[in-house]
């Protein structure tokens, strides 16, 4: 560390980038403050590599400086930072609103200038559950009116954030007009709003109106009265509503189809009745592989896996001829953790680290359902990855991580790997 500190010194940009990737362990307070200083600097590309360099480092750079340099950078002139900043404010969250940070928020939503107002907005949303607070909801609900589809975007995503602080008839309201916005791109947030807040406040109200939207005769209402009970969740799995989902399920209907299958999914366990389970079932073997690739992934929400029957078909799908159905098939034997941990299944998974297009699949599932043996054929060709630069190589770091916690404890020394299982050595006396 002392090199790419030094480094930074030196003003290189490629220090900056490692520096915010070894996260809040290197928030040295030198570092920290030429990573400030390069919050001013004259050059765009050292701006950002300093925000993203502090993002990086997360609540172990939030200190009163960064945090006045960063709200700063929401203004930036070039708007290259804005959402870089936004981020960072973010992964300081709880440890920034100490610092006042979300009342200058509140204070810049108030601006004249309607872009300080969506840097403002972005920067709350970012910060989730530390801008939960009843002061911010008004000037949010203000920015929500607004004729600039970008601010409206940025207020419903931040309402999201402010869960049962939101928890009011006329947000609710707003976010429900939000649904039918001109632009299809506002839409989301407002779902995920009401969603967020009906989940948090259990807002009988939401899911009342949601579920007379599923009949109502304008398509856009039905679809998103759909997407929004999903990310309700489970307090939204009325019986009426799961009825009336079953019904779209079971339709030849590829739109009506789509939107039970994003709602059933977002209930979970809480939808996985016997019926809607065997309409899924069956829908594994249709001829048209978006409906398998679907029917993987809801299972796989709903947790399935005490169901045999559903557990097999899953497999079989590990074995379809399309790429898209045996990676969501994975996909949902991973969500079913160690109900998932037979023989076949790790096999046939262990054979995928091989491939090159499926082993990015193999590996996130294994690390999910985890290792009933020491599979050494397996962990051999986790540690095989950790050498690939790209996403597989972290996703195997993941994966040897969490089958430690779990009980197998795993040494690298250069290409070796030795495995001991923790309880063995436990009887020893010891541990490795």
């Amino acid at each position: 560390m002392t090199q790419l500190a030094q480094a930074l010194h030196d003003g290189e940009l490629a220090a900056a980038s490692a520096l915010g990737k070894m996260g809040p362990a290197v928030a040295r307070t030198d570092i920290v403050d030429r990573l400030v200083e390069w919050l001013h600097h004259p050059h765009s590309e050292a701006r950002l590599a300093a925000v993203e360099a502090l993002g990086g480092m997360g609540p172990g750079a939030a200190r009163i400086h960064v945090l006045d340099g960063l709200i700063e950078c929401l203004r930036d002139p070039t708007n290259l930072l804005q959402e870089p900043a936004a981020n960072a404010l973010g992964r300081m969250g709880a440890v920034a609103a100490q610092f006042g940070i979300v009342d200058r928020l509140r204070e810049w939503l108030r601006s004249p200038e309607k872009e300080v107002r969506i840097a403002a907005a972005r920067a709350l949303e970012c910060m989730g559950s530390a801008t939960a607070w009843a002061e911010i909801v008004d000037p949010l609900l203000d920015c929500l009116h607004s004729p600039e589809w970008r601010e409206r975007y940025a207020a419903a995503s931040a309402l999201g954030g402010t869960g049962a602080a939101a928890d009011r008839s006329d947000v609710v309201a707003q976010l429900f007009e939000t649904l039918r916005d001109a632009i299809n791109y506002v839409r989301s947030p407002a779902a995920d709003a009401l969603g967020r807040i009906g989940a948090a406040a259990e807002h009988a109200s939401i899911v009342d109106r949601l579920a007379e939207w599923l009949d109502d005769p304008e398509r856009d209402k039905r679809s998103w009265a759909a997407t929004t009970l999903g990310r309700v969740g489970a307090a939204a799995a009325r019986p009426e509503i799961v009825d009336r989902l079953g019904e779209w399920l079971r339709k030849r209907d590829d739109e009506a189809r789509r939107w039970a299958a994003t709602a059933l999914a977002g209930m979970g366990t809480a939808a996985a009745r016997a019926d809607i389970l065997d309409q899924l079932r069956e829908y594994l073997r249709d001829p048209d592989p978006p409906v398998r690739i679907e029917a993987a992934y809801v299972l796989g929400r709903m947790e399935a896996g005490t169901r045999v029957d559903i557990l097999d078909r899953l497999v079989e799908r590990l074995h379809d001829p399309e790429r898209g159905v045996k990676e969501s098939a994975a996909m949902a034997l991973g969500r079913l953790g160690a109900a998932a941990g037979r023989l076949d299944i790790l096999n046939q998974l262990g054979e995928w680290l091989r491939d090159p297009d499926l082993r990015l699949a193999a590996v996130r599932a294994l690390g999910q359902i985890g290792l009933t043996a020491e599979r050494i054929d397996i962990l051999g060709r986790l540690v095989d990855g950790l050498g690939d630069p790209y996403a597989f190589g972290n996703e195997a770091a993941d994966a040897l991580e969490r089958f430690a916690a779990e009980g197998f404890h795993v040494f690298l020394r250069g290409r070796r790997l030795v495995v001991n299982h923790i309880a063995a050595s436990t009887q020893a006396g010891h541990m490795p």
